[in-house]
């Protein structure tokens, strides 16, 4: 059985890849083209990377901004998925929205009934999310028809993931705080298969080939065959895990409430390395390239590790948690904090490019496609950002 992470296809390069192929160097320099790309999922792709293929140079300008739930509060915990032009993010009124990339215009929404925090997933014409009543749903993106709703026995708090199959039906991955993880089919919302752990299963699952990888409040990071959901090793780490691991270029990574972030070895789940230096968790997800990793705390600051040693290379003090997971798009880290900013780091130095109040608290991460740079905040107000034009 064959089985392929489910990403962008983008012809210039694979989504795990951070720079596209050059070829001959009078060609790269005569002809300069934005290489352009849907979020499909939490983090961008399967493995929860972080990393864009396009790029964005600072300063960032705001596009359009949107206030969702209109006379209600209202929180954006979520982060945006985007392909075709469209944004797709649910919202603690218990809605679920798709907006024109473009403008910021709503273009349908979905009344679930019930507080959506995590990340919704696009697979096909579908786009599924689940809820704080334990189901999980499924829409037409297009148009917002309900397709199927699957009602589970516990919270879905964290995002949806995809494994699309070949010559086999699509599956939709998520967790639940029953202390299970489910896949889903995704045309008709069957439970194909359910995995139960010890404790909630918060974070967003992430897929490396035939296995889906992912933390559970148990203290137990899990492997499993993602045809079967059949465990096949497990690690224990001394606190919960409640948030999503990044992985890419050999490495897992994963900050939890052991006040440290953690290394795998991708394949085998042995320990690469450790890194704390102070007595605070990590809640954000890592970003991923193949020299390093960059991954915010709730100390207030945003680091980057050696993705080999786990050293730090550098650290940025932010003025606010950081549990808003790093996107990386060019020489950029992009992040949002708890003191309602936004931040662009060079990715080298760690120097401040740019940055944004945006007013409410930011948990969401960020999203890009077509050059916009979408993400959420505390106060229900979703921005879209651009390059600032000359």
């Amino acid at each position: 059985m064959r089985w392929f992470f489910f990403t962008a296809v983008v012809s210039l390069m694979a989504c795990s890849s951070e720079k596209a192929p050059r070829g001959e160097v009078e060609a790269v320099e005569a002809v300069e083209e934005k290489v352009e790309s849907d979020w499909l999922v939490f983090r961008g792709n399967a493995h929860l990377s972080g990393v864009s293929p396009e790029t964005l140079a600072a300063p960032l300008e705001l596009a359009w901004s949107k206030q969702l739930g209109g006379e209600r509060r209202v929180a954006v915990l979520a982060s945006a998925v985007i392909a075709d032009g469209k944004v797709f993010v649910g919202a603690t009124n218990g809605v679920f929205y798709c907006l024109a990339l473009e403008d910021g215009k709503v273009l349908w929404e979905f009344d679930s009934g019930s507080d959506i925090e995590g990340t919704a997933a696009l697979a096909g014409d579908l786009v599924c999310f689940g809820n704080l009543d334990g189901e999980v749903i499924a829409l037409r993106a297009e148009t917002g028809e309900l397709i199927w709703r699957t009602s589970l026995s516990g919270e879905v708090f964290g995002g949806v993931n995809v494994a699309v199959r070949a010559e086999e039906s699509t599956l939709f991955l998520v967790g639940c705080y029953d202390a299970y993880l489910r896949a889903l089919d995704a045309m008709t919302g069957e439970v194909v298969w359910e995995l139960e752990t010890g404790d909630r299963v918060n974070g967003t699952p992430t897929i490396l080939g035939s296995e889906v990888l992912f933390g559970g409040c148990d203290g137990f990071i899990y492997y499993a065959d993602v045809s079967s959901g059949s465990i096949t090793r497990k690690v224990e780490f001394d606190a919960p895990i409640a948030n999503s691991v990044g992985a890419a270029h050999g490495l897992a990574a994963f900050g939890y409430y052991g006040n440290e972030v953690v290394g795998l070895e991708a394949e085998t789940g042995e320990i690469r390395w450790r890194f704390g230096e102070r007595n605070f968790p990590f809640f954000s997800c890592p970003a991923i390239t193949e020299e390093s990793v960059f991954v915010g705390g709730r100390d207030r600051r945003m680091y980057r590790l050696d993705a080999v040693t786990g050293e730090k290379v550098w650290e940025f003090s932010a003025g606010g948690q950081v549990d808003s997971s790093a996107l990386l798009a060019g020489e950029l880290v992009i992040f949002g904090t708890a003191a309602g900013k936004l931040f662009a780091l060079d990715q080298a130095t760690g120097q401040s490019q740019w940055s944004y109040e945006v007013g409410g608290d930011v948990t969401a991460s960020p999203a890009l496609s077509r050059g916009t740079l979408v993400i959420g905040t505390e106060d229900g107000t979703l921005f879209g950002f651009r390059e600032k034009g000359d």
